[in-house]
């Protein structure tokens, strides 16, 4: 199995990358003197490759030009953690500081150059000026300029950067998303852990309170009781949020309570006129505008860790094991199950349930009643705890404590960003990945490892819901 470590996107440049091939680039093949760190495509110029120490230049035709960080004078440091790329320029951000190679000299901005801290969370090239680079730091946020950088606002820990044209957006923590143009207000230390677009195109956020941004400015809904656990829309188009303290709706612009659970609700699945809420010690319920009514089955002081819904069916997992609901539920029993322990995430593709054990059980794939596989790092799977599964077909991506993990029908590859543990993901309409970490949110193309942070100035991203609209 290889361990794939760096991956670009080169599908812009078909005279140089051929669509119908696939290049395996190998250390050995590249002459690296060690693994590639990151590896970032600069249209017909070739592939930019940082490795242990080295930048190297790529192209099919074999290497273009090698740096060296023994050999060079700007290259104070060679242990990359960040590489952005275009129109002949490559920039690298290290652990000392940030260096620039392309026309003219080459250049390297240490703690002199005007960053406001050399410890680098995000850097990305100007569209519209690919000499020029932004720069988010522990420290606050920085534009390079004819003699260094200098600091732009906000002066605050960035945590991610967007950059559209010549606007920059930094997220830093304690305030919502940009929305229009107006300023986002203030939401605390906690930011937003919760985010989601509806059917309408509207962006909602919750924490301590629920937000929704139309376009033009952000409108605090309503303080949620116990704070906001989850946001999803019922395939009648109602707005539902489960709250520390129970179950409510949107209705004429307000919140309204559903009568029946008051603990917390943790996850949620959309029905057609309503939804099944799991609860933390207070068993499923199945809630519409008229109220909730307890799922058959499921024992009153069940501790719900998550569902997943298929029509009128539904698999749940609690502390107590996975139940199957169609629609009276009932333990689904196997020796593989319970050799993973709790179980946690739980997805429906086709005819296969996966459920994941985010206490180091591994996950677990259900085809039929006796057909029950578990797959463990003994068993090919790189980390055996699973925070979140999405299906697709290119097959099941798994959120877990190392990072993004693809499996493919019969291997299962690391992709990243193996810094923090992946916690949730969505796929939009045109097949990219969106996930949430501990440090926000983040957006990766099909098939790739996450590249671009965006501009979510929140801690912890625990769920994720998108539409067609975005």
């Amino acid at each position: 199995m290889l361990a794939v470590t760096a991956l670009a996107d080169v599908t812009a440049e078909p005279s140089v990358w051929p669509s119908d091939h696939l290049f395996l680039l190998s250390v050995e093949s590249a002459g690296l003197r060690g693994r590639p760190r990151r590896a970032a495509a600069d249209g017909s110029r070739g592939l930019w490759i940082a490795g242990h120490h080295e930048l190297v230049r790529w192209s099919p035709a074999g290497v273009v030009e090698r740096h060296l960080a023994e050999d060079t004078a700007w290259m104070i440091d060679g242990r990359v953690t960040h590489l952005a790329t275009g129109a002949g320029t490559v920039w690298f951000g290290t652990p000392a500081g940030i260096g620039r190679l392309g026309p003219g000299a080459p250049a390297w901005f240490g703690p002199a150059s005007g960053l406001p801290d050399q410890r680098i969370t995000t850097l990305e090239i100007l569209p519209t000026s690919p000499a020029e680079a932004v720069a988010g730091t522990w420290r606050g946020l920085a534009r390079s300029g004819p003699s260094g950088f200098f600091p732009l606002p906000p002066s605050a820990p960035v945590l991610s950067v967007a950059v559209g044209g010549d606007r920059v957006v930094a997220a830093v923590p304690g305030s919502l998303p940009d929305c229009g143009s107006s300023a986002s207000p203030e939401v605390g230390p906690g930011g937003a852990g919760t985010i989601m677009l509806s059917s309408g195109g509207t962006l909602w956020a919750g924490g301590r309170d629920l937000w929704s941004c139309d376009g033009d400015s952000w409108r605090r809904i309503a303080t949620a009781p116990g704070g906001v656990l989850g946001i999803t829309e019922a395939r009648d188009g109602t707005m539902w949020v489960g709250c520390g303290k129970g179950i409510f709706f949107l209705s004429e612009g307000r919140l309204r309570p559903a009568a029946g659970p008051a603990t917390a609700i943790v996850s949620l699945g959309s029905q057609d006129a309503g939804v099944l809420a799991g609860t933390s010690g207070d068993g499923l319920w199945d809630c519409s505008r008229d109220g909730c009514e307890r799922r058959p089955g499921m024992p009153r002081e069940a501790h719900v860790v998550d569902v997943a819904v298929l029509g009128a069916d539904a698999w749940v997992t609690t502390q107590r094991g996975l139940y199957q609901c169609r629609p009276g539920c009932e333990l689904f029993e196997h020796p593989e199950l319970a050799a993973a322990g709790d179980p946690g995430p739980v997805v429906i593709e086709g005819d296969v349930v996966w459920v994941g054990s985010p206490g180091g059980g591994g996950i677990i794939r259900i085809s039929g009643p006796d057909e029950v596989d578990r797959y463990t790092p003994e068993r090919r799977l790189p980390d055996a705890d699973i925070n979140t599964l999405l299906p697709g077909q290119d097959g099941l991506w798994l959120a877990t404590d190392a990072g993004l993990v693809q499996y493919t029908g019969s291997q299962f590859i690391p992709r990243g960003p193996g810094q923090t543990a992946a916690l949730s993901l969505q796929r939009d309409d045109q097949g990219r990945l969106w996930g949430g970490d501990r440090e926000g949110l983040w957006l990766t193309e099909t098939g790739g490892t996450p590249k671009q942070r965006l501009p979510l100035p929140i801690h912890t991203v625990r769920a994720l819901e998108l539409d067609g609209a975005g």
